[in-house]
């Protein structure tokens, strides 16, 4: 995609710069919000990785009942987490 991205022609007419915060944040999200299935696609945005927070969140605390130690427990959530994020999946995707 670099190599796509670095060979892509510019475009012809430059787009001017906003003026305002309101003209750079605000009108473009609600154009967004004009278009059919906004709604759903914005709750889809921000509810998607909502599960493996909360997941995530009691990783630690079910550990810790398991009995397993302070070393233990920072060695597996340090690896797993490394692991996760290098290959990009998620502990959901199974």
């Amino acid at each position: 995609m670099l190599l796509l991205s670095w060979k892509a022609p510019e475009p012809d007419v430059a787009t001017p710069a906003p003026r305002t915060l309101r003209e750079a944040v605000w009108h473009p999200f609600l154009g967004f919000l004009a278009r059919h299935r906004a709604l759903e696609i914005l709750a889809f945005v921000l509810l998607y990785k909502l599960a493996d927070q909360l997941a995530q969140a009691l990783t630690r605390p079910f550990l810790i009942d398991m009995g397993y130690g302070a070393d233990h427990r920072g060695i597996a959530l340090a690896t797993v987490g490394m692991v996760a994020t290098i290959t990009g999946r998620s502990s959901a995707d199974g």
